[in-house]
C-alpha cells in the first residue's frame, strides 16, 4: 500500500505535484491498484512518513506543495471500512490541555516530548505482544 506522494515536475509553475491517493499492490494479479478517492483523506503531501499498524495505516508529516507548507497532520486509514479518520493529538500541561498540530502551537517552551511539523522522516511500527495477548 502507498500513500501520496510527489507527482511529476510541473516546469511551467516550478512545483512539484503531489497526491493524496491510495495504490495498493494486488499480489494475485501482480499490479498496481489505486484506490477510488476517499471522503477525508488529509491533505496532499509528499516526503511523509507512513507505517501499517495492525489495521490501520497511520500517515504523519510531510510537504505540502500546493501550500508551501510542512505539515503536522496525522491521518488514521482503517484498512477493514476504508474510512479516514483525522487524528487530533493533545498535549496535557500545567497550563491545561493544548493541541500539537495547530499552526498556532509555539516552541518557545521546553516541548522535547511533541513531534512537531516535519518532512522527509520515517515512522517504524513497533508491537508490544504482551500489551496485545493481555487486551484478548
Amino acid at each position: 500500500m502507498v500513500f501520496g506522494g510527489a507527482g511529476p515536475l510541473m516546469n511551467a509553475i516550478k512545483m512539484r505535484m503531489c497526491f493524496n491517493d491510495i495504490h495498493i499492490y494486488d499480489t494475485d494479479q501482480e499490479k498496481w491498484l489505486k484506490a477510488p478517492e476517499i471522503e477525508g483523506a488529509p491533505r496532499k503531501r509528499m516526503s511523509h512518513c507512513a507505517e501499517i499498524l495492525g489495521g490501520f495505516l497511520l500517515v504523519h508529516g510531510g510537504f505540502n506543495t500546493e501550500q508551501k507548507q510542512v505539515l503536522n497532520e496525522f491521518g488514521l486509514f482503517d484498512l477493514e471500512t476504508q474510512k479516514w479518520t483525522k487524528l487530533k493529538i493533545f498535549l496535557q500541561s500545567e497550563t491545561g490541555v493544548q493541541r500539537i498540530d495547530d499552526k498556532h502551537f509555539h516552541y518557545d517552551h521546553d516541548h522535547s516530548h511533541v513531534l512537531g511539523y516535519r518532512q522527509m522522516h520515517s515512522m517504524n511500527a513497533i508491537c508490544d505482544n504482551e500489551y496485545f495477548e493481555d487486551a484478548n
